[in-house]
This record gives C-alpha cells, sequence and structure tokens, in this order.
C-alpha cells in the first residue's frame, strides 16, 4: 500500500515528469497504488511546511492506510 508525493518549485515546473518513474517502481516493488495516495505540491522546498497542503495530507495519514511513501528524490520532500 504505497502513497506518491511529487513537488516542483515553480508554475512552469511540471511534477508529472517525476510520476512515471515512481509508478515503474511500484510495479517492481508489486505495491498497490491508489490515486487519492498521489499527493503533489507546487511550491517552493524553502516554504514552512504548513504551506504544502498536500504534504500536510500525506502526513496525516496511518500505517493503516499505507505502508511506504515514494517520492522521485529526497529534495523533493
Amino acid at each position: 500500500r504505497a502513497a506518491v508525493y511529487l513537488r516542483v518549485s515553480t508554475r512552469q515546473q511540471n511534477e508529472d515528469t517525476q510520476l512515471p518513474d515512481l509508478l515503474k517502481q511500484i510495479e517492481i516493488d508489486n505495491g498497490i497504488l491508489k490515486d487519492e495516495y498521489i499527493f503533489r505540491d507546487k511550491i517552493s522546498g524553502l516554504k514552512d511546511k504548513t504551506e504544502r497542503k498536500d504534504l500536510n495530507r500525506l502526513l496525516e495519514l496511518t500505517r493503516n492506510e499505507i505502508d511506504i511513501v515514494y517520492i522521485w528524490e529526497i529534495s523533493r520532500l
């Protein structure tokens, strides 16, 4: 049971460029990803986490809902 967190820094960037790599890895890992567990933020990583709405939604999930979170690279978190 997987979740995905996608983040880009500017509105000109598209977080969908990160998604195919993550979907491929989830498939390799035999993971299960529900659409509602794909979280996206378009905001600078320097912003306070309270401004990252989808990150906060992700952090509200419990171990009963997901087992693993996939991110494209650590700087995206």
